[in-house]
């Protein structure tokens, strides 16, 4: 099925298209300016979004997130659990309903 824009989206577009060409015959410097600094800005976001940076350089090294292994200390295999002052209340899911025989 083709999807259809609404008459209002299609009457902001010609009227951006009519004002376009209208300052690009008015003042083509103008334009271009508009032209080469949306690019800049395009390529600046499009670089933040895959990196998280406006500008990367390769020059630099990226730095590791782990902490480096110093080979004279040993790891703890164990670590000792606290004493947790909380109670285990048995639920009733799962488990066959006894019927009651009322006299």
């Amino acid at each position: 099925m083709r999807s259809r824009f609404h008459p209002v989206v299609w009457g902001i577009l010609v009227l951006a298209a009519v004002g376009f060409f209208y300052q690009l015959r008015s003042n083509p410097a103008g334009i271009l300016a508009l032209i080469i600094i949306t690019g800049v800005l395009f390529l600046l976001l499009r670089n933040y979004t895959k990196t998280g940076r406006f500008l990367t350089f390769s020059a630099k090294k990226p730095k590791s997130k782990g902490k480096p292994f110093k080979p004279g200390l040993k790891r703890s295999t164990r670590t000792e659990r606290k004493d947790i002052p909380f109670q285990v209340i048995q639920g009733k899911k799962g488990q066959k309903k006894e019927k009651q025989t009322g006299s």
